[in-house]
């Protein structure tokens, strides 16, 4: 088989670069299957009148690995370019929603509030453009900071770029101490999507819990969702975690993630009502993102690193190159889907992903 070489590293990560491990949870979750013999002979409609068959969409959007269930019991499932049940596969952003899912439940805890200012967990951010920011509006990505996620100097400091001969190799908490960017507003501002907020979260939530995030994860996602395979995290060279986009995963254990947030194992249910009904959709749909996915849904609004509607009841996990996590509340749908797409996001391939989930959720509802 003749693998691209994102069809290959996306699921090898830890070959290529430092990763720590999330232990698998003691008690996996068994994925009871129900296999529902309609979806393969499903005809997907498209924008332009036709149709495609799931195969064929699935190849079309260059799926590595496709999770369904309904009301808990695994109804579809589909890999290619290597990847099996038990591949590792980079989550990219979805990790984003990962972390969140985190910091709910230290919030639920009583282990930090998202109200205060970063600066009381991190005083050491006093004269960073993060100074202003409350840990809510980085949570949203509205904390003012425009800040390019393929910066050589950040993808260096975060361990995913090599240091350049004579270079000095930084790690993420050193390219935060003097992290100004020219162009940062005040909070709360519009919705801007900057990575880095992402990754001083993960940062903060070592902090406060004197945890890595690694052993964070495995205790509030991987252990209560019954993960049956170990995880990982990418490390920067200082062994501290790439939240932002460095979560690798089954896409087995994602879905399980899903299905134990929609039976309300992984947040409170204050969290969750929240992240369906808190944010902003007027901010959202004035966003960059907003053309983007104004034909999947028109009730969406971004928090707490998910993309969200309290009018559908529905929870969106979103990662370049076409990764994603979809978890449909009211009719108990869960989708999960890796990927090795050519392009940092293609909006056909994502179109082709969100018309899936429609037609699935016509049916399996």
């Amino acid at each position: 088989m003749h693998l691209r070489p994102s069809q290959w590293s996306f699921h090898n990560v830890d070959k290529l670069i430092k990763t720590g491990t999330i232990g698998k949870s003691t008690t996996p979750t068994p994925l009871h299957e129900a296999r529902d013999e309609r979806i393969d002979a499903l005809k997907v409609p498209l924008a332009e009148g036709q149709s495609l068959d799931v195969k064929s969409l699935l190849q079309a959007s260059h799926t590595d690995g496709l999770v369904v269930l309904s009301h808990g019991k695994l109804v579809y499932e589909y890999y290619d370019h290597g990847n099996t049940a038990s591949s590792k596969h980079i989550l990219m952003s979805v990790s984003k929603s990962m972390t969140g899912l985190i910091l709910g439940a230290m919030v639920a805890k009583g282990q930090l509030q998202v109200d205060e200012k970063v600066t009381r967990y991190m005083p050491e951010l006093e004269k960073t453009a993060f100074a202003p920011a409350t840990v809510r509006h980085l949570l949203d990505m509205r904390g003012g900071i425009k800040y390019p996620d393929n910066s050589h100097e950040y993808r260096m400091a975060a361990g995913w770029n090599p240091a350049a001969a004579g270079e000095k190799q930084l790690d993420l908490p050193t390219f935060f101490s003097t992290f100004n960017p020219p162009d940062t507003d005040a909070p709360p501002a519009g919705f801007v999507y900057a990575s880095v907020s992402t990754d001083l979260i993960g940062l903060l939530l070592e902090r406060v819990s004197g945890k890595s995030y690694a052993e964070l994860a495995h205790e509030l996602l991987w252990q209560p969702a019954g993960a049956e395979c170990d995880a990982q995290i990418t490390l920067d060279s200082s062994g501290n975690p790439r939240a932002a986009g460095g979560m690798c995963a089954s896409v087995r254990d994602v879905a399980r993630v899903g299905q134990a947030l929609l039976e309300g194992k992984l947040a409170s249910k204050e969290w969750i009502a929240d992240m369906l009904s808190g944010g902003d959709t007027a901010v959202f749909a004035e966003s960059a993102w907003g053309p983007i996915f104004e034909a999947f849904s028109s009730s969406l609004a971004y928090r707490s690193y998910w993309i969200a509607s309290g009018e559908e009841q529905l929870l969106v996990a979103l990662g370049i190159h076409g990764q994603m996590l979809l978890v449909d509340l009211k009719n108990e749908i869960v989708m999960a889907k890796t990927s090795s797409q050519p392009d940092f996001f293609d909006p056909k391939a994502a179109g082709l992903a969100f018309r899936l989930f429609r037609t699935l959720q016509h049916v399996l509802k």
